[in-house]
């Protein structure tokens, strides 16, 4: 980390990753640069576990 606050290093974070359209995400270890201009990081430090709703329109 930088001495003015702003985080300069990789990090690896768990992320919700889509490989395909779909598709369900999966939950994977990633490897994430620093953000550029206009971009920030958010940590998560609580969620709620959600239902998948689903519907058949066939």
């Amino acid at each position: 980390q930088s001495t003015d606050g702003i985080c300069s290093t990789v990090i690896k974070c768990k992320a919700a990753v889509a490989w395909e359209p779909n598709k369900p995400v999966v939950m994977e270890e990633v490897e994430a640069a620093p953000p550029q201009d206009g971009e920030v990081w958010i940590k998560v430090k609580k969620r709620k576990d959600a239902h998948n709703r689903t519907t058949d329109d066939e």
